[in-house]
């Protein structure tokens, strides 16, 4: 789940009457965007972003940016290493460039998605 930071504990309560048709919209709302109900509304209140994502496409993104990242850096360690690259080394970093980028693009739709409802 997503959580919001703050420096100080959240200690204080507020209780506002719903029905149940409006507590059910909000709690479909926060959990298809991996939030409680109570940072959703809080986020929603205080004009804070809510990114209207799903939670484990951004999570796998992340993953993809990281392998992919990862395979160019052991890739570049075999140039340093032997000074040359193969055919097949060089056809291997391009395509985890070319992953990461893709997937950076894919995260960066979704930052920007995310500044705009500020």
């Amino acid at each position: 789940m997503q959580k919001t930071k703050y420096l100080e504990r959240m200690e204080c309560f507020l209780k506002i009457r719903l029905t149940p048709q409006m507590l059910a919209e909000i709690t479909e709302a926060a959990q298809s965007r991996g939030m409680t109900v109570s940072d959703y509304v809080r986020r929603r209140v205080l004009g804070h972003p809510v990114v209207d994502t799903n939670p484990e496409l951004v999570d796998e993104l992340r993953k993809i940016r990281g392998a992919a990242n990862r395979h160019a850096g052991l890739f570049k360690h075999l140039y340093n290493v032997n000074h040359n690259y193969s055919k097949e080394t060089a056809e291997a970093l391009h395509e985890a460039q070319t992953l990461y980028a893709a997937a950076q693009r894919a995260l960066d739709v979704i930052i920007k998605k995310r500044d705009l409802e500020k």
